[in-house]
């Protein structure tokens, strides 16, 4: 074991320090320059991208150096010569035959130069509010090595293979000392690491076609016959491999608890199980009901192996060329697969029938070639490390939003990352080749937002209308904003507005808001069921999914007591409004309060994880109890809301979290 200590580094306003700690700063996006997305934003989307990023991304990223050389635009020979040497080390006919074999250079820098232009630039950027969170990158003892994967110990010491060393790098993250582990195999070539229940670590070593098991002390090998992509462990005390370029036939292996090497043969791919180019075979996952699961990352399938039966289901991916790389398996069965080629992030559920089975999810910043996804053991939260972007995502199911967390690095093409068991740290492994800077692996920390007392809610406020317009005006007295319809729909059907905050992400707390609702004139006064003013809002608003409680405030001095009690009403868009709820549950969901139409009403909403309260004009008692929130926990924007038929104004917005 060799002993060396390396700087590590940490994201410090914007660039990096020597260690130490720091908030990163508020920014909304990541520095300049233009990213490897941003440039491929810029080619024409479709099947031909799809596959051109699947091909030409792989070991590392093209930028601004690749796109214009010397700061002019790249001539079609030198795309022809630079396609040919990547063919070279990595086309369908060399020994690492990863680029499918239909990668022709002429057509290849025929395109490019056809699509990229005279003066190639890059797509605009998209700005994305950045989630807190301390980054802290740590250098490895050679310069020249790549990181390709990365595992925790119990004890918190970092488990790096070391692809092109030859070697185990072990890191203590808070002194940033490495050990050096030695593989007593020549070119050993590791790539894949897991560790197991007892802590020991099961390594693929590529070149020697080898699986390895290190247990603190001793090592141990097999021979699996096959340069193996990755390793899956089972509940049994086993360990799976896939055959990388394994082609006729595919083929999986295992090795038992009690040793000894077997060899599972996959489904033939349809139209490349033979001819130059294979399928190319890449992640391996457990599933919780020991299901073998594997991606083709040329074949564009899905492949579920069950080893009680010996037999395989195969899914296809709905997008053509879409790339499926280094996937994960949540705690239900559902399968997370991050689509290089598409930029999406890909639900798989294998119990739905064909139609629901798949969903596409695209990811925020476009061209991001998502590499790898993980599922977080304890929240689910989805992980997504990018191969274009220099980002990594946190995609959180139940609210179906993302988290952006911006790298401090360029070149930060994620091919793995994982968890600490005792935090929330995530762990990432950079592994561009060759890299723009040296080596390195990073520690994601997430910082919890600070409390906000208050939303800013005043003239400049960003706000994204939703069938309506807004302006800011003087009503009764004081500054409010004026929810109004669209030119030439004021006298249209019913129909809601919404203004959204922009930016505000809201989960539990109070929202207190002064609102006013009355008829608008135009709208016919003897209808004693419609046309009350309708006026409220909006909370954890996620698309066309949110909760609200709104107002009738012409309801509320009625002589009829049937109308009285619906003064105050919750329903939640876009499965349970007002009428489902009255029609399953009479008189649950609404109340009487009493307000006056068209002056100044106090709405305080508290709310707790699926339970609301509604109180009206400061009494101590809520209006309306809401115990079964329709959409149950979960977080999202806040939104101003009435309807057209309804002239409404909002002031005095205050929002306290918990």
């Amino acid at each position: 074991m060799r002993l060396q200590a390396v700087p590590a580094c940490l994201l410090v306003a914007g660039g990096l320090a020597t260690v130490g700690f720091s908030r990163p700063p508020a920014r909304s996006v990541p520095p300049e320059p233009p990213t490897s997305a941003e440039w491929l934003a810029r080619l024409p989307d479709g099947e031909t991208k799809r596959q051109f990023i699947i091909d030409c991304t792989n070991c590392h990223q093209l930028e601004s150096r690749h796109f214009r050389p010397l700061g002019a635009p790249r001539p079609i020979e030198s795309w022809v010569t630079a396609t040919q040497r990547m063919l070279g080390y990595a086309g369908a006919t060399t020994g690492f035959p990863v680029i499918s074999g239909g990668r022709d250079p002429e057509r290849t820098a025929e395109w490019l130069v056809r699509n990229l232009g005279e003066s190639p630039q890059p797509a605009a950027r998209v700005p994305l509010a950045a989630a807190a969170a301390e980054i802290r990158e740590y250098l490895l003892p050679d310069s020249a090595d790549l990181p390709h994967d990365v595992a925790v110990e119990r004890t918190g010491r970092i488990v790096v293979t070391g692809m092109r060393s030859h070697a185990m790098h072990l890191l203590e993250p808070e002194s940033g000392v490495w050990s050096t582990i030695e593989i007593p195999v020549a070119k050993s070539n590791p790539r894949a690491v897991e560790l197991d229940a007892s802590g020991n670590w099961w390594v693929v070593l590529g070149g020697p076609h080898q699986l390895a098991r290190y247990d603190g002390t001793e090592w141990a090998t097999w021979d699996v016959g096959m340069y193996a992509h990755s390793v899956a462990l089972d509940s049994a005390g086993g360990a799976w491999v896939n055959g990388h370029f394994t082609q006729s036939p595919e083929l999986l292996a295992s090795i038992a608890r009690a040793g000894g090497v077997r060899t599972h043969v996959l489904p033939p791919h349809p139209t490349l199980a033979t001819g130059d180019g294979g399928p190319v075979p890449y992640e391996l996952r457990t599933g919780p009901d020991g299901t073998i699961w594997m991606s083709e990352l040329q074949g564009n399938r899905i492949v579920a192996f069950h080893p009680s039966t010996g037999k395989s289901d195969v899914y296809p991916m709905p997008t053509t060329a879409s790339g499926p790389r280094r996937l994960d398996v949540d705690q239900h069965g559902v399968v997370w697969i991050p689509t290089y080629g598409a930029g999406h992030l890909v639900r798989l559920d294998p119990s739905a029938d064909a139609a629901s089975r798949f969903e596409e999810i695209p990811l925020p910043i476009k061209d991001a070639a998502p590499y790898i996804a993980r599922v977080h053991p304890r929240t689910g939260t989805i992980w997504i490390g990018t191969g274009t972007a220099d980002a990594v995502f946190a995609y959180h199911p139940r609210e179906r939003r993302f988290d952006y967390y911006p790298l401090p690095s360029r070149g930060a093409l994620v091919r793995h990352l994982t968890f600490d068991p005792r935090s929330n740290d995530v762990w990432l492994a950079y592994g561009e080749s060759p890299g723009q800077g040296p080596a390195r692996i990073a520690r994601l920390r997430p910082v919890p937002s600070p409390a906000v007392d208050t939303v800013r809610f005043a003239p400049g406020t960003a706000l994204t209308l939703v069938n309506a317009r807004a302006a800011w005006v003087e009503h009764r007295g004081r500054p409010a904003l004026h929810l109004f319809p669209l030119a030439g729909h004021e006298q249209g059907s019913d129909q809601e507005m919404m203004a959204v905050l922009t930016g505000t992400d809201f989960e539990d707390g109070i929202i207190e808001l002064d609102v006013s609702g009355a008829r608008r004139a135009g709208y016919a006064t003897d209808n004693v069921s419609a046309y009350k003013g309708f006026v409220g809002l909006s909370f954890r608003v996620r698309g066309d999914s949110s909760e609200r409680f709104y107002l009738r405030p012409e309801n509320a001095r009625l002589e009829d007591e049937l109308f009285r009690n619906r003064s105050v009403q919750y329903e939640a868009s876009p499965d349970a409004p007002w009428n489902l709820l009255r029609q399953s549950s009479p008189g649950v969901y609404e109340s009487y309060a009493d307000m006056e139409a068209g002056g100044w009403t106090r709405m305080k909403i508290a709310v707790t994880g699926n339970q609301a309260r509604l109180y009206i004009n400061g009494a101590s008692q809520p209006a309306l109890v809401v115990n079964d929130l329709k959409h149950g926990t979960g977080r999202g924007a806040i939104a101003l809301w009435a309807r057209i038929s309804s002239d409404a104004y909002f002031s005095n917005l205050r929002v306290t979290p918990k």
